[in-house]
Parts: C-alpha cells; sequence; structure tokens
C-alpha cells in the first residue's frame, strides 16, 4: 500500500543523508545515505514506491546565521530538485547543529566508536535530525492548522473576505523556506479543487504570489498542454491595445460566470518558483490567466469588470455567496 511520506535530506558534494517520516508525519527515521551524484535517480526510485508529500532540506549556515560555503552547492542541489519534481514542495530546515546531535545520538545508542566514525552514518541520522526539526514544529501547532500543514490543502476564501479587496505586499525574497512553503501549499490546493489559477490572497495569504496551470485546458488550447507557472512579486510592464472577451469563473465566487474584456497579450515581469527573474510575454488565453490571478493582487475580481446589465443579474448570486448559501467540491472559508 502507497502512502504519504515526508523525506528529508542532508546534502553534501560527496554524500547525501536520506531520512523519511512515518504515514502520520510523526517520527523520522534514518534511511540510505546515496552518492551526490545519484541523489535524483535515488528520491526518483523512492516516489515511485511511496508517494512524497514534501522534501524537507537542510540549510547549511554559520553558527552567526550567515550562509555557510556549502550553501552554494545546496542552491544547485534545490535547482535539482524543483526540476525533477516541480509539484512537490519543499522546506528548509537550519542544520547547525545537526552534526553534533547525529553524533551524540549515535553515543545515546550505544554505538561503537569504529561505527560512529563512518561518517555515511552521520549523514542518514543527521537528515533524520533535519527531518525530526521539521516535524516537531508542525505538532506544536493547533490541531486545525497542523492538518493543513501537514496536508498542504488550504481553505479558498470566498466573495465577502476582507482579504480579497486588499492590495497584497510584495514576498521578502530572502525569506526562501516562506515561498517555498506557500508556493508548495498553493499547488497542492488548486489540485484539490481542480482549478487553473491561484493567488495568495484567495488563501488568505495577502503577499504578492500567484499560480497558473492551464495544462486542463489543453485539449481546447494545445499551446497550454505545458503552461505551469510561478509569478512571484509580478509586474506587468506592457499591455496591448487589442482586447478580446471570454467567458470567466473564480474558485473565490463559485457558480458565477461572466464576459470579461481583457488585454490579448501582456508583458511580466516576476521571479518563478527557484527565485530566478524572468521576463515573460503572455497572449490568448495564457494572457487571460495569468490577469486574472494579478488582479486578486490589487484586490480585485473579474466581477468587477463585467458589463453594468450582468452585474444586476449576478447580484443575488452574489448575496448567496455572502450568506454562505454556497456549497463548494473544495474547502472554502
Amino acid at each position: 500500500m502507497i502512502v504519504d511520506r515526508i523525506v528529508g535530506i542532508d546534502y553534501g558534494r560527496k554524500r547525501v543523508g536520506v531520512a523519511v517520516s512515518d504515514p502520520l508525519g510523526i517520527f523520522a527515521s534514518a534511511l540510505d545515505t546515496v552518492h551526490s551524484a545519484k541523489i535524483i535517480e535515488y528520491l526518483e526510485n523512492y516516489a515511485r514506491k511511496e508517494r512524497v508529500v514534501r522534501f524537507v532540506v537542510g540549510w547549511p549556515v554559520n553558527m552567526d546565521g550567515r550562509p555557510s560555503e556549502s550553501q552554494k552547492d545546496v542552491e544547485v542541489f534545490l535547482k535539482q530538485l524543483a526540476k525533477a519534481f516541480p509539484d512537490i514542495p519543499v522546506s528548509l530546515e537550519d542544520e547547525r547543529f545537526t552534526s553534533v546531535l547525529a553524533h551524540r545520538a549515535m553515543i545515546d545508542g550505544g554505538m561503537k566508536y569504529s561505527d560512529r566514525r563512518d561518517k555515511a552514518s552521520v549523514d542518514r541520522i543527521s537528515a533524520a535530525i533535519i527531518l525530526q526539526s521539521f516535524l516537531d514544529r508542525s505538532a506544536n501547532m493547533p490541531a486545525a492548522r497542523k492538518f493543513e500543514f501537514l496536508n498542504m490543502i488550504l481553505p479558498i476564501y470566498l466573495y465577502g473576505q476582507a482579504v480579497l479587496r486588499e492590495k497584497a505586499e510584495p514576498i521578502d525574497l530572502s525569506e526562501k523556506e516562506e515561498i517555498k512553503t506557500l508556493v508548495g501549499d498553493l499547488w497542492d490546493t488548486i489540485a484539490k479543487a481542480d482549478g487553473c489559477g491561484l493567488a495568495s490572497p484567495q488563501v488568505g495569504i495577502s503577499k504578492r504570489v500567484v499560480i497558473v496551470d492551464g495544462t486542463g485546458l489543453a485539449d481546447m488550447y494545445d499551446y497550454l498542454k505545458d503552461f505551469r507557472r510561478t509569478l512571484i512579486n509580478p509586474v506587468v510592464l506592457e499591455e496591448s491595445e487589442e482586447t478580446s472577451v471570454y467567458s470567466e469563473g473564480c474558485l473565490s465566487i463559485p457558480g458565477i460566470y461572466a464576459d470579461v474584456r481583457r488585454p490579448k497579450k501582456i508583458k511580466v515581469e516576476y521571479y518563478d518558483e527557484n527565485l530566478e527573474r524572468k521576463v515573460e510575454e503572455f497572449d490568448n488565453f495564457a494572457a487571460r490567466m495569468v490577469q486574472h490571478e494579478l488582479e486578486h493582487l490589487d484586490g480585485g475580481l473579474f466581477t468587477d469588470d463585467v458589463a453594468p446589465i450582468r452585474k444586476k443579474l449576478i447580484a443575488k448570486k452574489l448575496q448567496s455567496i455572502l450568506a454562505r448559501k454556497v456549497q463548494t467540491r473544495y474547502k472554502s472559508k
């Protein structure tokens, strides 16, 4: 039987320690030590046997909190990990004391001195300590938040929630762990809700981060077959004068659809999930999906853009959502 696992990783230039959680996400166990050149292949093979829901990677810093020399190696590995597993979120865990704790764990466990000198053993146990630290932090959360934390499915805020009308703030690009967690949560949430786009305010987080996924529309628009984007702190640089009209809906406004006119093409500057700066042009339905989500970041909703007569026709439905007299197939708030 396939079960959910969170995988802990202690990455080194030569060796990588690997640990896994139990199915409930409570305990971490040392699993293996793998040569660095083979770690992605190893993880791919493991993911075929067990359902990996998150990676927790040790983040190397000096005792004073400044970046250590090995941090660049981990950053390269993180890019490889994101490329191999684009749908699995990654969290970073401070590993300043893991080697010391690993040696202490081996001593307390009665391991012989000769075995304690085995660096592969240290790496495996260090990975378990990194993962256990992550699991312990989640265990200290309130029960409801812990469920969300481990399952990464967040409630979608519905029409009427104040956060949907706020202008979202740029996210601090130095907060790498916060960004990785948020992006992972958004992707997990949209997969459960079966949508094609989601903005952070829609899950109650007023930050300028959105995701779009057009792969489910590839039957209608073949150019969307590989279209999945994470846009962090996006800025629209250009909009075309030519416009187009499509019917739109929104997970935050269930059951309502209406025609909206938008620019047919836009150019956007943003940072992707690897925090790499991008400048990209979007057109046709890809441009529409991006514009729809970016509107959320400025406190707007697609219903603001519909024709006056249509606004009157949907007014009662909007009141029903305000009164929460609606049902959704996904977790909502």
